[in-house]
């Protein structure tokens, strides 16, 4: 019974083996199919175009040509590759804060919160974060460098991500706080840089960076589409507030992102030696075939006798008669030929043509 159920057991692991195989073959073929048929008609047309080019010139100029497309397609891929695969290195939105205006009309009583979208500036076209991808996310405040702020102390910031249908997906809070400089620090900066804040082209103001995720990545089935600051500080004051997007790239990402120039001149030479090497085996592969596709038609019409019109082979019989008949008789009757090649003296090589003849008489 052991024996048995062993014996089913390995046969049942070869079949699934065996239709697992041709699945990925199936599936191998499936996905390969546009690349190969690309590669055969390039290889076709390479050929014809190359019997019709005469001279030499007009196969260099081709050979240009075909060198030119290659590096135009080429150049394509590796831009489609490179806009598929590496995502929005860096993603900036601003955020326009809003809060409640008191009852007497002066002062904030209500925590500043803004709502950034991926939407671009113009509105014309939405940024995703990539699928798997992981980002630095920073809340950037430009804080004048006002008493007010000096004596603000610490206060809470929030961010929540939310998806299409309006749901939070991830929620950060963090602590901030300006940065302290003593008096000396201030009056020799206002001292220093005071013709530049004369003129209108520095401003005192302090950028205060918030790091709220360090390493976020999107959710697969709920995309963030936007997300809500809020400030959590009633008395603070703030030119403007930036949400940063920074995507930590690695490995051929950080290559492609930082290396442009080599990455793109790496990929071109080889998706162009890729193509050239395909395009070069498909018209040998074709040429192959040409020539098996002649020697069969070689052979058959070799072996094949058609009616009322001798063969090469059939030639070459009637010579030989002629030949060995010393009185150069027309011969009519194939009887006599044999009759003849038979009583005349012949070498081995003679006497296989005999044969072969009269096989093919017998036929």
């Amino acid at each position: 019974m052991m024996p048995n159920l062993k014996i089913n057991m390995s046969t049942i692991i070869s079949t699934l083996q065996m239709h697992i195989l041709r699945s990925f073959t199936f599936v191998f073929n499936l996905i390969t199919w546009p690349a190969r048929t690309l590669t055969l008609f390039s290889g076709m047309l390479l050929n014809v175009l190359l019997n019709k080019a005469k001279s030499t010139l007009q196969k260099v100029l081709f050979l240009l040509v075909v060198y030119t497309t290659l590096m135009v397609v080429a150049v394509l891929f590796f831009a489609l590759f490179y806009h598929v695969y590496v995502p929005t290195a860096e993603i900036n939105r601003p955020v326009n804060l809003v809060f409640s205006v008191c009852s007497s009309g002066v002062g904030i009583c209500s925590f500043p919160s803004g709502n950034a979208t991926f939407w671009s500036e113009d509105g014309t076209f939405q940024e995703v974060l990539g699928l798997g991808q992981p980002y630095t996310v920073i809340l950037e405040l430009e804080l004048p460098d006002s008493p007010t702020n000096r004596d603000l102390g610490m206060f809470m910031v929030s961010l929540k991500m939310y998806d299409r249908e309006g749901l939070i997906s991830l929620t950060s809070h963090r602590s901030a706080l300006l940065k302290y400089r003593s008096i000396i620090s201030r009056v020799i900066d206002l001292f220093v840089w005071s013709p530049f804040y004369f003129i209108d082209f520095w401003d005192q103001k302090q950028t205060l960076k918030i790091n709220m995720f360090s390493h976020y990545v999107d959710d697969y089935y709920h995309p963030s589409v936007g997300a809500v600051v809020e400030v959590h500080s009633h008395k603070i004051e703030i030119y403007s507030s930036t949400l940063k997007f920074f995507a930590k790239l690695t490995g051929m990402k950080y290559i492609l992102y930082y290396w442009p120039i080599l990455s793109a001149a790496l990929a071109v030479f080889f998706n162009t030696s890729i193509l050239a090497l395909g395009m070069l085996v498909a018209w040998l592969q074709k040429n192959e075939t040409l020539k098996r596709i002649a020697e069969v038609v070689q052979l058959s019409d070799d072996k094949q006798i058609v009616p009322g019109k001798p063969s090469k082979s059939t030639v070459t019989s009637f010579t030989m008669t002629e030949d060995l008949n010393t009185d150069n008789k027309e011969i009519d009757d194939p009887r006599n030929v044999d009759d003849q090649l038979v009583h005349e003296p012949l070498d081995d090589d003679g006497m296989d043509f005999v044969n072969e003849l009269r096989q093919r008489r017998i036929n």
